[in-house]
């Protein structure tokens, strides 16, 4: 514990108990005092300044400023990462289920073994049908099981 609480706790204590307040050492007192001091002067001038450092704040290079009470929109950075493959289904509203094919090979044996993965991704303007390829990436959680977005229709299906 730092000097300055134990003064401060065994005046509080002698408060209590209707003694008088100790002498402290000199630089101790120093240290309670004067920082109350400055900082209840300086307060004022600096919540004026705030506002304006604010106002004056430059939006960050490459992205429009947002709305105001908006959050700003997080464009995508450069090698982000995003995964490749065939829409299984569209019968949902906004969402596709989207299934990504991957190559493993076989611990013992060495072939090569088709692996899929069935992923939700969400489609706002409902773009895609089955049989199209598309290219999902990761976004915050929109449902329980969807937590992909649409970037890209790569190819659309043939025409039935």
């Amino acid at each position: 514990m730092s000097a300055t609480k134990t003064a401060t706790k065994t005046a509080k204590k002698s408060a209590k108990k209707g003694k008088a307040p100790q002498a402290q050492a000199p630089e101790q007192a120093a240290l309670t005092a004067e920082p109350a001091e400055e900082t209840l002067e300086q307060a004022p001038a600096a919540l004026e300044q705030a506002p304006a450092a604010l106002e004056q704040a430059p939006a960050a290079p490459g992205r429009a400023p947002a709305a105001p009470g908006r959050a700003p929109r997080v464009e995508e950075p450069r090698g982000a990462r995003t995964l490749t493959g065939r829409v299984v289904s569209s019968k949902m509203q906004k969402t596709i289920a989207v299934e990504i094919e991957r190559l493993v090979r076989h611990p013992t044996y060495g072939k090569y073994i088709r692996r899929t993965t069935k992923l939700l991704a969400h489609d706002e303007n409902g773009a895609c049908r089955e049989g199209d390829l598309v290219t999902i990436t990761p976004c915050r959680p929109v449902s329980r099981h969807k937590s992909w977005r649409l970037l890209e229709v790569v190819a659309k299906a043939a025409e039935r």
